[in-house]
């Protein structure tokens, strides 16, 4: 055989074997790109779906506390004036003055909320005044209005279960949260590890070309079977990526 022809050869084989090196590097950064979109796809997913969550328990809660405060204003005014309702709320005082000078005088229970002091109660000023005033305010109601009042005290009840409910869910879904970012960071690992290894096989392909490049033409057709190889392995990889996204979006449906 003439040596120019083995030494062209040889040059077409070099050729091809960095032409599928060259092929296969775009690959890898091809595949690293699409993986990296769609980790980038689900995490905004799932901050766009906490705060579509933290905006409805905001709303639901501020509805509620609308619809107790439109309640209280229903019930609560009378349409008096204030200086009408200041004097009105002095005679009664004055009345319960003179019935406290009264000898074994009794404690007025309105509600079991509502107890005038007795005998051996100790309030400040401030309580006393203040304890007075919501009695002097269940005095004046008709049976309706103290019935409208108790079923507002229930409702308030209410509310405060249902404040704890929303805590125990809002507990259930970071926990949930917490879930899901362990298992991105799992999976985050497991990536680098694919990495890693896609990085020393390269060093390692690098080698054994370096080597390869020096011996008889039979050691290039030894390192296009590797280079073969090489190729089918990157297949591999990425069905096994695609079988991970899959599950990746099947996860994130459920979630949603």
């Amino acid at each position: 055989m003439i040596p120019s022809e083995i030494q062209t050869n040889t040059t077409d084989q070099q050729d091809e074997i960095l032409r599928r090196r060259r092929e296969g590097r775009r690959r890898r950064r091809q595949r690293r790109a699409q993986r990296r979109r769609e980790q980038r796809a689900i995490e905004q997913a799932q901050r766009q779906r906490r705060h579509q969550r933290e905006t409805q328990r905001e709303q639901q809660r501020q509805q509620q506390r609308d619809q107790l405060r439109e309640q209280q204003r229903r019930l609560n005014p009378r349409g008096r004036s204030q200086q009408r309702t200041h004097e009105r709320y002095q005679r009664w005082l004055q009345r319960l003055q003179q019935q406290e000078q009264q000898p074994n005088r009794q404690p007025t229970n309105y509600h079991p909320r509502i107890v005038i002091p007795g005998d051996y109660d100790y309030y400040s000023g401030e309580d006393d005044q203040e304890n007075l005033l919501e009695a002097y305010e269940w005095e004046i109601m008709t049976t309706q209005q103290r019935l409208d009042q108790i079923q507002i005290m229930e409702f308030e009840g209410f509310a405060a279960l249902e404040q704890l409910l929303l805590i125990q869910d809002e507990r259930e879904q970071s926990q949930q949260i917490r879930e899901m970012q362990a298992f991105d960071e799992e999976r985050q690992q497991e990536f680098n590890r694919f990495h890693n290894c896609d990085q020393q096989r390269l060093l390692d392909y690098e080698e054994n070309r370096n080597t390869l490049l020096d011996e008889p033409n039979d050691a290039d057709q030894q390192q296009l079977h590797q280079i073969d190889m090489l190729e089918r392995y990157d297949i591999e990889r990425q069905r096994q990526a695609e079988l991970h996204n899959n599950w990746d979006q099947t996860r994130l449906n459920e979630y949603l």
